[in-house]
């Protein structure tokens, strides 16, 4: 086989694999003993003996991911002693079946999302592939969030086995009222994993709106489409991040594009019409409280609580943790107030689980990130924004099933910042 080819069909696997990844729910799965398969397992299951057969049989391809490794050793080496943290945390759990069985799907899912992509070279037209795959994910799982809207209720719902589920899981399944609306679940088991994906697609989808000429209506039709499912998502942390979102692109709209004068006064002059009447109709009415349901923006009496909860089992168990994934079992608060549920912060899960070693490492690499913005190319500032919002985003949020789709575009943004040119040259269509 020769590697063209080969290169070829790994960035079909890889598209296929993000597809399906975001459009098919994970609840949607075939039990096999102590785990079950997924269409996208399935597909990740192909991708990753793929990969790892050409990196046995192709020598262009490993000095590929050896160069670009070495390009990037600082984000390399915390990710990798993030992920080795995270698998010692095993060693020391009270339940190593569990734990095992959580940080093997969490170690090749998000090990692999991070370094297929360093193993693939980078061209323009493999750049359209992989935004292709997302703008038509993402439409999918608007159209889904359209349909339930009119339905009220999640339209896989009814295809699930709930014998199989927690009590957790089934009453995240079903309808939820706030505000008297319905609060949306898309393709996704949690609601308000919906949100946290929308923070971190809107400015992905608007960098690579900027790398075709063809697709331009596409991406513009599905980004209102994400923004308008905001609304009925409803999660007080997303909406509060996708606000300085746009406040983000009205300042680089203003102070940093070529746009005309004209039009940059008339939206100056738009704001302050707008903001100033915000301010009075929530002074008035009260409205953004009502929109959360009476709840206030910035406290949360169930993550305060879940703080306090955990400080004494932090301290006995610093260095290592309770245990990879068994860290909402132990602190027995989850979300909605329910037992072995999630913990709503994801700093606060990853010191649970796996000791401080893992969040120092974490905590370095999520400040690298923040602090690469103020030397990254201007090309590249959307998908780095994405990334640097998701982020801030897990402050109130723990999630893990999204994570490698993260991992993913984190180590698309580091090639295409890559110092060789040669690897990531969007004029050059011979790929």
């Amino acid at each position: 086989m020769k590697i063209q080819l080969f290169y070829k069909r790994l960035l079909q696997l890889l598209c296929l694999f993000i597809f399906v990844y975001i459009i098919v729910p994970n609840y949607l799965a075939i039990s096999l003993g102590a785990f079950y398969i997924s269409i996208d397992r399935l597909v990740f299951i192909l991708l990753l003996v793929y990969w790892i057969f050409g990196l046995f049989n192709f020598y262009t391809m490993r000095r590929l991911l050896t160069h670009r490794i070495k390009s990037n050793k600082a984000f390399v080496t915390l990710f990798v002693l993030f992920l080795f943290f995270n698998l010692i945390s095993v060693l020391f759990s009270s339940d190593i079946e569990v734990s095992l069985k959580r940080v093997m799907i969490f170690f090749l899912y998000n090990f692999s999302s991070f370094f297929i992509i360093f193993s693939i070279p980078i061209c323009k037209k493999t750049v359209m592939k992989i935004g292709n795959s997302l703008l038509y994910s993402s439409l999918i799982v608007a159209c889904y969030g359209v349909i339930e809207i009119f339905m009220g209720h999640n339209i896989f719902g009814q295809f699930l086995d709930k014998s199989n589920l927690t009590e957790f899981q089934v009453a995240n399944l079903e309808s939820k009222i706030r505000g008297g609306v319905h609060r949306i679940q898309s393709s996704f088991l949690n609601p308000l994993v919906l949100g946290q994906f929308i923070v971190l697609m809107l400015p992905v989808l608007l960098f690579f709106r900027t790398k075709t000429k063809s697709n331009i209506t596409r991406y513009n039709i599905v980004i209102t489409l994400l923004f308008f499912l905001l609304f009925f998502v409803r999660s007080r942390a997303s909406t509060v991040i996708l606000v300085l979102g746009l406040v983000y692109l009205v300042y680089y709209f203003i102070i940093i594009s070529k746009s005309r004068i004209e039009i940059k006064l008339i939206t100056l002059l738009f704001l302050f019409i707008l903001i100033p009447s915000l301010i009075y109709l929530n002074s008035d009415n009260g409205f953004i409280i009502d929109f959360f349901d009476g709840k206030d923006l910035t406290i949360d009496s169930n993550r305060e609580t879940q703080l306090l909860l955990a400080v004494p089992i932090i301290l006995n168990n610093l260095w290592t943790g309770c245990g990879f994934g068994l860290g909402a079992t132990v602190l027995d608060f989850g979300s909605l107030n329910r037992a072995n549920g999630t913990i709503d912060n994801y700093f606060l899960t990853v010191i649970l689980d796996s000791g401080i070693l893992a969040l120092v490492s974490f905590i370095i690499l999520y400040l690298k990130i923040i602090f690469y913005y103020f030397k990254v190319n201007k090309e590249n500032l959307f998908l780095l924004i994405g990334l640097i919002l998701f982020m801030i985003n897990m402050f109130s949020l723990s999630l893990t099933e999204i994570h490698p789709l993260f991992y993913f575009l984190l180590s698309f943004l580091l090639i295409s910042e890559t110092k060789d040119k040669r690897q990531f040259n969007y004029n050059n269509k011979k790929c």
